[in-house]
């Protein structure tokens, strides 16, 4: 959404949720594009609803979050009144970025985080949506922040999923998708299953390479399969058909089922249809 917002505008954001109040039409029409293109999860316009990324903007991470997502719904109504009786439900997944402050470099506390994802869950909530995704996640205890906050939003509430995506790095990238920040992946992804989200996977990241190791790491989880990276780096966009290409070199027999599958920056709606095309779960 964010990159692609980007696009639309024409224009640089530093933080394009605040979209979601300077022009809300431009962020339904952008879920929209996805919906067309074949998409049946959205994900609210919500990355980077946190206090840095609005200052000086006079908008609250809770009220914007909430803002978020009610275009997402407003846009799932729209497409709704007007797809065939026999189209597939859409569901609206709650984004939750990394903001700017690290727990683990000691720039917040777990504690402070906590709070603030509390505030930006009731906000999604408010919303409504059917999901939260915690994304690009590359610090482990800003992740497990994340996750207990929005437990407290949920106050024992039922029926929403917990979903979690890293973002793959590697050292100087001489080793695609080796870590996830400073954790070697198979040892980060097995502190977040501790947690028992209801969906883990992989987002952002240096593209659809490299993504192996980290898959081979998640054989045995139970949960739902996500795979969303970005559309290769900037300067290096994958065209649509490369792009699904190299993600249908993950459909192995000795690899775990993909349930999700989808792209984070440089994907557009057109990324998304050759995905589609090729008959997977967006």
């Amino acid at each position: 959404m964010g990159t692609y917002l980007h696009h639309r505008m024409q224009r640089p954001l530093s933080c394009t949720d605040v979209l979601n109040r300077s022009a809300p039409d431009e962020v339904i029409q952008a879920h929209l594009a996805f919906l067309q293109a074949g998409a049946r999860s959205l994900t609210t316009n919500t990355f980077c609803c946190d206090p840095l990324s609005l200052k000086d903007t006079g908008l609250s991470p809770e009220s914007l979050s909430q803002q978020g997502a009610l275009l997402a719904h407003k846009a799932r109504q729209i497409w709704q009144d007007n797809a065939p009786a026999d189209s597939a439900s859409v569901k609206i997944w709650g984004s939750l970025g990394p903001g700017w402050l690290s727990p683990e470099k000691g720039e917040i506390t777990k504690q402070a985080l906590e709070n603030l994802y509390a505030q930006r869950a009731e906000g999604l909530l408010a919303g409504p949506i059917d999901a939260f995704v915690i994304e690009t996640i590359q610090d482990l205890q800003q992740a497990e922040a994340a996750y207990r906050g929005i437990q407290r939003a949920l106050a024992g509430q039922g029926g929403y999923g917990i979903m979690m995506c890293v973002s793959l790095s590697g050292k100087q990238r001489q080793q695609p998708g080796a870590y996830v920040g400073q954790h070697p992946t198979a040892q980060a992804l097995q502190r977040l299953q501790a947690l028992s989200p209801q969906g883990l996977g992989l987002n952002c990241g240096e593209g659809p390479v490299g993504l192996t190791p980290a898959l081979r790491a998640l054989r045995d989880y139970p949960g739902a399969m996500i795979l969303k990276p970005n559309a290769g780096l900037p300067g290096a966009v994958l065209s649509p058909e490369a792009f699904a290409s190299a993600l249908q070199t993950y459909r192995q027999p000795d690899l775990p089922t993909i349930t999700h599958w989808g792209g984070c920056c440089g994907a557009t709606p057109a990324h998304i249809q050759a995905l589609a095309q090729q008959g997977l779960n967006i």
